[in-house]
């Protein structure tokens, strides 16, 4: 075909002059960091599959999509590039067949491991003069390939087959065996992958696979890979037949029929000339590494309940999905009720927090994280749903030790997230030494883990094929901040950050998980709103500036100073003032744009009288979570304000500088009226006042917003 490129061309020999003619191609690779050298040989190590199935016949147009949003107030985009390095690999066979080799790697191997298992399978199945990259390189390329095909839903399949495991042996009326999720090791893997490869390239060749260790694994990468060549059963069920069977997955415990005795897994290659040969392939005894599962957002949840669930056949997913549901359907309706408000002890999450129609927002989102069909909300006692939640677990585990004992569980008052309240739950187990389940335990810390990601799971809006990623090691929900406001930190902490989070970063606005962006709803138009104020988009892509890839989004900062805002500033006169907009016309932002090392700088500016001022839009966010609405009023929102209470407030002309008064109850009221711009910047001072909390006249008049600012101590009202 006229117009393309051969990426098998000889690079070394084409010399400078002679690269012109691959400058496209060049182009694509330097821009998005990856290694030439690393893209021939990982397509090389493609063409020894050949990949078949559901997922390698839509693997190409994953690679080449290129959706993108852009963000008008910021001029720059979110998503995905076109023609980028990854889309180059559609053009071969064998760059499809590595795509869906680096979804498999990047969901069962952390980076540095996945590039490791890349460079030993090359060393020994491809020729020496081919094996020109390092493991560094080959890592590099790996992660980013998988993360533009995480939109396959990997984690997702891994959930079904599992669940497809479970009632299989459900059926045959037998124990499910422990190890069927395990852990290859590096070296387990190079032989598996070696097995399919020949057994695909070689006539007369079969592999047989045979065991229980890690067979979860196995038989979704084989299913993702070429699930025509490929038959499975299960204690000699079959469940899955392709119509060009060369590679047999044979799931057999080793202790009989009512044992679950696992039994490490064996490979065999059969040919019809020479005898059988196999290789053992070991596991390693170890803890359980940081490996994160990506999973697709919608049926995420549901997928972590069937993994979680995959050893205890008698437990309904679907059944579990609901408590959970309403566990945290009527934590949210207990919060908003003027008793939660009023009481003493935790503090629940408001609706408030979740902007309009709050309600509809919480069941859409339930229904599409827990995949919860016939789940309809429920007026429950919160602790009477995981009261429910742990009587299924302690009746549904086999145990050796016999039943479970009660295990209590208190909701209490856990600690101060800003000005808020936290409350965490305790639950203690009754049970001994002697006679604790430590499967019990870790289901019900997995299902914790799970109700917390579905709290957080609310303030998220994520776009059509959004990933998130999720460990596979669980803690349990002790260790998470619920809270009335959800912040940016703690959603980049749980959905936007790929391993060990940065919590020195106070300017990170943004991050790349290795698939999606996570980012403040609010910086798309950057102004205020009620529908934005809590809620973070969830985006496929990267961040993208000048067509490159960046994983971070952070706010400018010229120094830590802050500046003194005790001195005296133009102020208004207040004597029967209305609200009004006399800072806005002599008011102008200015955003500038820069590049550090993986992320886009945002500076901020404010002019006004001829003055420029810094402004930290890191702070500007963290405010705008803190900000809380005024209560509604019977009044006209054109009310003047009452002389008596013009004592008790000052309205500074100039909106980014305000007057600070660090004694006595002057309340700052800043005149921007009709301006959700300005609003919203107005926020800046904020740097100077952690402690205190900006209040946002909404539905109210002067009178009732001042008095309410008196009566709470909030020392700024800013005028809608």
């Amino acid at each position: 075909m006229s117009g393309t490129v051969d990426l098998q061309a000889d690079v070394g020999n084409l010399g400078l002059a002679g690269l012109h003619s691959v400058r496209s191609v060049l182009s694509a690779l330097s821009t998005d960091d990856v290694q030439p050298s690393a893209m021939l040989q990982v397509q090389d190590v493609g063409s020894l599959f050949h990949a078949n199935g559901k997922f390698a016949s839509t693997v190409s147009d994953e690679l080449q999509r290129c959706p993108s949003h852009r963000l008008d107030a910021l001029s720059f985009a979110v998503g995905w590039r076109k023609g980028d390095a990854t889309s180059l690999l559609a053009q071969t066979a064998g760059g499809q067949a590595f795509a869906l080799l680096a979804l498999f790697l990047r969901n069962t191997h952390n980076h540095r491991t996945a590039g490791e298992i890349m460079y030993r399978f090359s060393q020994k199945y491809l020729p020496q003069s081919r094996c020109i990259a390092s493991v560094k390189q080959l890592a590099e390329v790996i992660t980013k390939v998988s993360g533009k095909v995480a939109s396959m839903g990997y984690s997702n399949f891994l959930a079904e087959q599992v669940t497809k495991l479970r009632l299989a042996y459900l059926q045959s009326d037998l124990r499910i065996p422990e190890d069927l999720l395990s852990e290859l090791t590096e070296e387990g893997t190079v032989e598996i992958l070696g097995a399919i490869s020949r057994a695909q390239r070689e006539a007369d060749v079969s592999a047989r696979i045979t065991g229980t260790t890690a067979v979860g694994h196995i038989m979704t990468l084989l299913l993702v890979l070429c699930a025509n060549d490929v038959e499975i059963s299960v204690e000699s069920i079959i469940i899955h037949s392709g119509e060009n069977k060369h590679i047999f997955l044979e799931v057999v415990g080793g202790g009989g029929v009512k044992s679950n005795a696992t039994r490490l897994i064996e490979v065999q290659l059969e040919t019809a000339l020479e005898p059988t040969t196999s290789v053992d392939i070991l596991i390693k005894s170890r803890c359980p590494r940081q490996v994160s599962q990506m999973f697709l957002w919608d049926g995420w949840l549901a997928a972590r309940l069937d993994i979680a669930l995959f050893r205890h056949g008698l437990l309904d997913r679907d059944e579990l999905a609901k408590d959970c549901c309403d566990f945290i359907w009527n934590i949210f309706r207990l919060g908003s009720t003027e008793e939660s408000a009023a009481a003493e002890g935790p503090v629940y999450p408001h609706l408030d927090s979740l902007g309009p129609h709050a309600h509809q927002r919480m069941r859409e989102a339930l229904l599409c994280m827990f995949r919860a069909s016939t789940w309809f909300p429920r007026v429950r006692d919160p602790t009477a749903c995981l009261q429910e939640i742990s009587s299924k677990i302690d009746s549904g585990v086999e145990c050796p030790h016999g039943p479970a004992g009660a295990r209590t569980i208190v909701l209490t008052e856990g600690g101060i997230l800003h000005e808020n309240h936290m409350f965490q739950i305790d639950s203690t187990n009754k049970e001994s030494d002697a006679t604790q389940c430590h499967h019990r335990d870790d289901l019900w810390n997995a299902i914790l883990a799970i109700i917390i990601d579905g709290f957080a799971g609310l303030y998220v809006n994520p776009s059509p094929k959004a990933a998130i990623p999720a460990y596979r090691t669980v803690t349990g929900l002790s260790d998470w901040p619920w809270s009335r406001s959800f912040t940016l930190q703690s959603c980049l902490t749980k959905f936007g950050a790929e391993g060990s989070f940065d919590d020195d970063n106070d300017q990170l606005l943004g991050r790349w998980n290795g698939s999606s962006v996570l980012y403040p709803t609010v910086l798309d138009r950057l102004r205020m709103s009620r529908a934005s104020r809590l809620t973070y988009q969830l985006t496929d892509g990267c961040f993208i500036l000048n067509e490159r890839y960046f994983e971070d989004l952070e706010a400018g900062v010229t120094n830590n100073v802050i500046p003194d805002h005790r001195e005296a500033g133009a102020v208004m006169k207040l004597e029967n003032a209305v609200p009004c907009n006399v800072g806005s016309p002599y008011s102008v932002i200015e955003l500038t744009l820069t590049q550090s090392f993986s992320a886009i700088r945002i500076w901020v500016r404010g002019k006004i009288d001829n003055q420029i001022i810094e402004l930290n839009l890191s702070a500007i966010v963290r405010s705008y979570e803190r900000l809380v609405c005024t209560k509604p009023c019977n009044h006209s929102h054109s009310t003047p304000l009452l002389g008596s209470l013009s004592q008790y407030v000052s309205a500074p002309l100039n909106i980014f500088k305000p007057r600070y008064f660090f004694e006595g109850s002057i309340i700052n009221l800043y005149m921007v009226h009709n301006d959700p711009q300005l609003q919203f910047f107005c926020l800046a001072h904020c740097l100077a006042s952690e402690i205190f909390a900006p209040l946002f006249m909404q539905d109210c008049c002067l009178n009732c917003a001042v008095y309410e600012a008196r009566d709470k101590n909030y020392d700024s009202i800013i005028v809608s």
